[in-house]
């Protein structure tokens, strides 16, 4: 039986959809995104039970369809962190390769055990993998939106931008609220990527290179978003 809506999911799996972004252009680095503490960090994007939340030191007032969005500053980010609930779900799209490493290489953060930590790219690549009998493929994460109708978002599909080095082309560009919205969004389509994932028994729909048509993959690792955390939080 399906819940009755990804609000109510959100809260009960106590999940939190989040996206990091630094400033710096990766081709200028000696090792790209290869040492991911030679990148600055520049903001740390979240949505989850609470609704959006912006850790940046950048900007001072931002707005999604006339809803004032929470910022906090980057060294603020511990205490959230510190407070969440035990078992807890931090998602992220590339975050395991990139994005956690970049947080722990610039903010004082003891690791916690007692929390789920899921990689929605690193479980698209596998599911592709195991579809194709060869080598993962890499589904940008608005694209996985579209191919599932996910269409309801915080700013609409056309303005979503994946490249993070068309973001870096933006803030240079002085844009920097075009990308903290755009993370935003990115941190919301996670949430609701896991949430069709749900309601299809942990599978999501691709197109296959092969056929020009949809089918639909299911991930191994979905079912550890099934626990609920403890009912005395």
């Amino acid at each position: 039986m399906f819940r009755k809506n990804i609000s109510d999911w959100i809260f009960e799996r106590q999940l939190y959809g989040i996206r990091v972004f630094s400033e710096d252009d990766p081709c200028d680095l000696p090792k790209g995104w290869e040492k991911p503490s030679d990148l600055s960090l520049t903001a740390i994007a979240v949505f989850g039970p609470d609704g959006f939340l912006l850790f940046t030191d950048e900007i001072y007032s931002l707005s999604i369809n006339r809803n004032k969005i929470e910022l906090r500053n980057l060294d603020a980010f511990p205490k959230w962190y510190e407070e969440l609930e035990p078992k807890s779900i931090i998602a992220g799209y590339n975050m395991k390769s990139l994005g956690f490493d970049l947080i722990r290489s610039k903010i004082d953060l003891d690791f916690r055990g007692d929390l789920r930590y899921c990689d929605l790219l690193e479980w698209v690549q596998d599911m592709t993998a195991k579809h194709y009998e060869s080598y993962p493929r890499r589904i940008p994460l608005a694209a996985l939106a579209h191919m599932n109708n996910i269409r309801k978002f915080a700013i609409p599909l056309p303005s979503v931008i994946t490249s993070a080095l068309t973001l870096v082309a933006m803030w240079r560009k002085e844009n920097k609220a075009g990308v903290m919205k755009n993370l935003l969004n990115e941190a919301n389509l996670i949430t609701r990527i896991l949430w069709d994932m749900e309601c299809n028994d942990g599978s999501l729909l691709i197109r296959d290179e092969r056929t020009d048509k949809k089918v639909r993959v299911t991930s191994d690792d979905f079912a550890f978003l099934t626990d609920k955390i403890p009912e005395d939080r």
